[in-house]
């Protein structure tokens, strides 16, 4: 799944993450043992620079994007970066009966204007056939892609591909051969991602403005402490039991809400009869202390820590430069950068 893609995809191309505050970047090549890791950092956006997704300035963006992958000093400039997933429209459309493969496309924008509030030349879309008669949509606004496009430009960069957030998160947070419905769970600084896959494809997304940045905040506030202590009063302490303090009161309100926005994407799903068996998270606010087992509890179903390095590399034979704690931190870039080493 692809936004953008020339015709000639090559091997050598970084995955680059960007969100409101910061962003990753991960170098991944071919080895002897399948894909091994060859690079990773990151750099800050200051405030306001980017707001949910939304870029106010292109330039200083593209500023700070090209001064840490300059003195990164990557073997090359070829990029695939992924676009803000509450940007985009996730859709499910019915093709015809005995649509030829071929033909795909143009059945898809002949009824995309039905699915997504934009004419056919605002979007960019690209899709995945799920079953013969259904493909899953996703598109995004044309200015929006015309936007990341710039900035890559801008910053020196040689696009490779753009690709949802969503779709790189899932190929580095769930194993390949798990084809049962799955959900996801990306807990940013600032925002939370959802999305939910069956068979191998992503079939639902969602954003919410809930993330770890609130939650300091309430453990700032109800301890009276320094920024850096909330930090760590929320790693060291978090929702373990038997430290019900002033820490976990001011976690709980906000975790709960997570908790229920969990609960109506669940919901929605057993409606339709499908229900996931597992629930994997990402993100530097996965590591809360007891977030695993608290979900758990409340939803009644496995919950866990995703593994990004187990899935895309084999351990026995290389050790990646990064440690398992950052592999959630930076998940999606790492499954923006193996996608090289997936695509046809």
């Amino acid at each position: 799944m692809s936004i953008w893609t020339p015709r000639f995809l090559a091997t050598d191309a970084f995955g680059l993450d960007i969100s409101d505050r910061s962003f990753k970047y991960a170098m991944i090549e071919k080895g002897p043992s399948g894909a091994e890791m060859s690079a990773f950092g990151k750099g800050e956006f200051p405030d306001g620079l980017i707001v949910a997704g939304e870029i106010k300035d292109e330039k200083k963006v593209a500023e700070h994007i090209a001064r840490a992958i300059g003195a990164a000093r990557l073997p090359t400039n070829r990029v695939i970066a992924a676009l803000p997933e509450e940007k985009g429209f996730l859709r499910s459309i019915d093709l015809p009966s005995g649509t030829e493969p071929d033909k795909i496309r143009s059945a898809i924008e002949l009824r995309i204007e039905e699915h997504v509030p934009l004419k056919l030349e605002e979007i960019v879309f690209d899709y995945e056939r799920v079953t013969p008669q259904k493909v899953i949509v996703t598109a995004f606004p044309r200015d929006v892609v015309e936007r990341y496009m710039a900035i890559m430009r801008e910053a020196g960069l040689d696009v490779a591909a753009l690709e949802t957030e969503a779709h790189a998160l899932l190929r580095a947070a769930v194993s390949r051969e798990e084809k049962r419905p799955v959900m996801v769970i990306d807990l940013g600084e600032t925002r939370t991602g959802f999305l939910i896959a069956d068979q191998g494809v992503v079939i639902s997304t969602a954003t919410k403005l809930i993330g770890g940045a609130a939650m300091i905040d309430a453990i700032q506030r109800a301890t009276a402490s320094s920024r850096e202590e909330a930090v760590r009063f929320f790693y060291e302490q978090g929702l373990i039991p038997d430290h019900h303090n002033e820490v976990f009161a001011a976690l709980i309100p906000i975790v709960s809400a997570l908790r229920d926005e969990i609960i109506k994407h669940l919901s929605f799903w057993q409606t339709h009869r499908l229900q996931p068996v597992s629930l994997y998270l990402t993100g530097g606010i996965a590591h809360l202390e007891g977030l695993p087992e608290y979900l758990a509890y409340e939803l009644r179903i496995p919950v866990c820590r995703a593994h990004p390095a187990e899935n895309l590399f084999a351990l026995d034979a290389s050790i990646p430069p990064i440690n398992r704690h950052d592999t959630l931190l930076w998940a999606i870039a790492l499954g923006l950068a193996v996608r090289n080493m997936y695509a046809p």
